[in-house]
């Protein structure tokens, strides 16, 4: 933590040196753009939540999420923005709020150093929530920099930081998130907090277990008694929360203890974490032998295999049950169906161990790779793992030298004929019926004439 995270009470909190030293210079450049708009505009602006949170903690978490409050007219505010630097505007008029894209102007302000620069930054009119019951999306209504950051989840992501000239880095503390930084304390605001967003729950331990903090004892007594609010949680919003967590560094660490609060439960009666699979989360982040694999090491397909190991394990205990819990959350068509995938190659290959290669080719050729993946980290049996190994990093890549074009040449008709003949040739290179091009060119002749012999005019 840094020392200006100390500088707790009595006195202004300036950032503006921590700032230099922590943000890329083209975010810097563009942050001194806008204060100095906000100046001419007689606007207060303020930088707020985790960005501010971050900085204080000289995190390294990945990304630099700029939200920006004013109290008056975002949307107008976010007008002159475009009007003075371009960039596309998107506004979301039930919150007030506007989405700034600016990847295509961001060239103005980034340096060939920068190794990050937001794409959009929200800006966002001051503004309290009114909740009609729990769980429910919250009414609007204009406000004040404080009730704005009252709404927040969070005291420690209630600070607020100056961009404007007059008092750029400035921090305003209302509710002691500074205090909270310096003791690595989880603490909500108000005590119906989770009752009016249990998915808060979520976001508590994940901070919890990403900062090396500690929930507050009151908020471990209020989660318990808001748990069970989950269950009226649209399963958009639970699998948001989920998808976040795969996201973190240690998601099993997030997931345990969630599991330890009966937060899992609470989504649903099926869905649990047990000591087999809180073993196997490591084994996906290593993701070995990725070029074999085909699997680009995106943020997304990372969270896609954590989808993909935990639930197709729970598949393998309880298909119906698991149908249930994948329809609670909204899982997508594509991440449901490489789960079961899973399950079937296991049913399908202990039958097929003893089969040429070209026969278990053709039948894996049928599954995609991150299900492949799956099974080959998570089967027991070392000779299906063997099989999917060697598919991946062997058979697939075979091929005959002989092409459609060849085939052409011999005065055969292009049609599915052209799939046969390939594929014969495809599967004598599998099983090592032919292992030389002249080899290939002799069974290419015996497959012709037997063609021919039953049938010249369709070839």
């Amino acid at each position: 933590m840094s020392n200006d995270s100390k500088i707790i009470q009595n006195q202004t909190v300036n950032l503006s040196a921590q700032m230099i030293n922590y943000l890329p210079a083209g975010v810097m450049n563009l942050l001194s753009d806008l204060s100095s708009v906000a100046e001419k505009e007689g606007i207060i602006l303020y930088l707020v939540g985790g960005f501010v949170r971050d900085l204080i903690l000289a995190s390294n978490h990945p990304g630099i999420d700029l939200d920006f409050v004013l109290e008056g007219n975002a949307i107008g505010f976010a007008k002159v923005l475009a009007q003075v630097f371009g960039g596309e505007l998107i506004y979301h008029h039930r919150f007030k709020t506007v989405k700034w894209k600016i990847d295509k102007v961001s060239d103005r302000w980034r340096t060939d150093h920068d190794t990050y620069f937001p794409k959009t930054i929200d800006i966002i009119t001051a503004r309290r929530e009114i909740y009609r019951s729990p769980g429910a999306l919250p009414d609007i209504i204009p406000s004040n920099i404080e009730e704005d950051v009252n709404r927040r989840d969070f005291t420690i992501n209630t600070l607020a930081m100056r961009i404007d000239k007059r008092g750029f880095g400035d921090i305003l503390d209302v509710f002691g998130g500074l205090e909270d930084i310096h003791n690595k304390i989880i603490r909500t605001l108000h005590k119906n907090s989770y009752r009016d967003d249990p998915t808060r729950i979520f976001r508590a331990v994940r901070y919890e277990q990403r900062y090396n903090f500690k929930i507050d004892i009151l908020d471990l007594q209020l989660i318990e008694e808001s748990r069970l609010i989950l269950e009226k949680i649209s399963g958009e919003r639970i699998r948001n929360e989920l998808t976040h967590i795969f996201a973190e560094p240690q998601p099993e660490k997030i997931l345990s203890r969630l599991e330890k609060f009966g937060i899992l439960k609470s989504i649903s009666e099926n869905l649990y974490l047990d000591e087999w699979l809180s073993d196997q989360w490591d084994t996906v982040k290593r993701f070995p032998s990725i070029y074999d694999w085909k699997l680009e090491m995106t943020e997304r397909q990372k969270i896609d295999l954590f989808y993909i190991l935990w639930f197709s394990h729970l598949f393998h205990k309880s298909q119906d049950s698991t149908e249930i819990i994948m329809n609670r959350i909204k899982l997508s068509n594509t991440l449901k169906d490489s789960i079961r995938s899973v399950e079937m190659l296991r049913n399908v290959l202990t039958t097929m161990i003893s089969d040429p290669p070209s026969k278990i080719t053709s039948c894996l050729e049928k599954f995609k790779m991150p299900s492949l993946y799956i099974a080959y980290l998570t089967f027991d049996n070392e000779k299906v793992k063997d099989i999917i190994y060697n598919y991946v990093s062997r058979w697939i890549h075979i091929s005959p030298n002989i092409t459609g074009e060849d085939l052409k040449k011999r005065g055969i008709k292009p049609g599915v004929v052209y799939k046969h003949i390939l594929g014969q040739l495809r599967n004598a290179w599998l099983d090592g019926n032919i292992k030389t091009e002249k080899e290939e060119l002799l069974l290419l002749d015996d497959i012709v004439t037997a063609f021919t012999g039953v049938n010249a005019v369709t070839l």
